[in-house]
């Protein structure tokens, strides 16, 4: 999972340098920003999957903060 989120990480990156130097034609932006989509709704996915394997199996508190760590990733993910 920590690679998924650096790889999010790396591609929102790129994009946001590529578009504020124009380093990119309009054709790779909406590559990489298809491609960042992606990489962020996988991401979700497997917070989403994770929380639901640790709270169907054990209910601790770690269950919360997995939630919330849910919950901020999707408020970033909106505003980006």
């Amino acid at each position: 999972m920590a690679d998924l989120r650096r790889l999010t990480s790396i591609i929102l990156d790129n994009l946001q340098e590529g578009s504020q130097n124009r380093l990119m034609d309009p054709k790779e932006m909406r590559l990489l920003g298809g491609t960042a989509i992606r990489s962020i709704r996988l991401y979700l996915k497997t917070l989403e999957e994770d929380h639901t394997r640790r709270t169907s199996g054990d209910q601790d508190d770690s269950s919360g903060k997995t939630q919330r760590t849910i919950e901020e990733d999707r408020t970033r993910a909106g505003k980006d």
